[in-house]
């Protein structure tokens, strides 16, 4: 009884879902990435959809590590999110939150009901590779 106890507890402590962004999948596995975000904001105030090209897939997915599990995540503003088409599932959504200049925060989950939380990534660096990647889709308009 003690043991399974112990096995169960050292499960879920050493869980990778809890401990790092391993829910964000290789670039790889990626056939596309949709993405909404304060850059792409319409007259109306509204977030418009832009396609990130393939060539910023790399840049994306690396701005949003090294991350952690956050256990309580404090109420965040919502700055974007990205839609994941993966060849592995279903889509994936990562929601991107503003927490500080620097650290990233995020939310990662087949839909809003099941997202995990976590810090971690390079704000900054994000909001780089999205800048470049909406340059990108205006100029080939």
């Amino acid at each position: 009884m003690i043991f399974a106890l112990v096995a169960a507890f050292l499960g879920w402590l050493f869980d990778p879902f809890q401990l790092s962004a391993a829910r964000l999948p290789d670039v790889g596995d990626i056939t596309s990435i949709e993405a909404r975000t304060f850059q792409s904001m319409d007259d109306d105030g509204r977030m418009k959809p832009f396609s990130v090209s393939k060539a910023h897939w790399g840049s994306v997915i690396k701005s949003l590590q090294p991350a952690n599990f956050d256990y309580s995540p404090a109420k965040w503003i919502m700055i974007g999110e990205l839609i994941i088409a993966r060849k592995s599932g279903g889509p994936l959504k990562v929601y991107l939150f503003s927490v500080s200049a620097d650290i990233g925060s995020f939310a990662v989950g087949k839909s809003w009901a099941d997202r995990a939380y976590y810090r971690g990534g390079d704000s900054k660096d994000l909001e780089t590779a999205l800048q470049k990647a909406l340059e990108d889709t205006k100029s080939s308009l």
